[in-house]
């Protein structure tokens, strides 16, 4: 799952960067039900696994951490806009493994099994 999320953060890194950049006015114009009730959901889903007690501190804490750091590496355009994107996918992919104290091979059947503790 944060494999797929750091590629469509760095395949839209421009879009990102303009939504960070315009966060406040572009919550006005977007106050559509349809878009508020997906956003407050997936909201949800990630405050009941970070809050939840069948996860240990640490994971959650990690996890956190993780978020900030696929969204607040690509963000700063003028640090890393000179930085091509595979090579900062797999620059951001490294700093969420070392977060998430998982290797490679883990790091994605560790997120399922989380999450599946989460939404059950």
């Amino acid at each position: 799952m944060l494999d797929q999320f750091i590629d469509a953060v760095l395949a839209n890194r421009k879009p990102f960067m303009f939504q960070a950049r315009n966060q406040s006015a572009l919550e006005i114009i977007s106050r559509s039900e349809h878009h508020m009730a997906e956003h407050q959901d997936m909201e949800e889903q990630l405050r009941r696994f970070l809050s939840s007690p069948a996860i240990p501190v640490s994971p959650r804490v990690r996890t956190a951490c993780s978020i900030g750091a696929v969204m607040g590496s690509p963000m700063e355009s003028k640090a890393f806009g000179d930085v091509d994107a595979e090579e900062l996918a797999g620059d951001v992919r490294g700093a969420v493994r070392d977060l998430l104290g998982i290797g490679r091979d883990l790091l994605r059947s560790r997120a399922t099994r989380l999450r599946r503790l989460v939404l059950r």
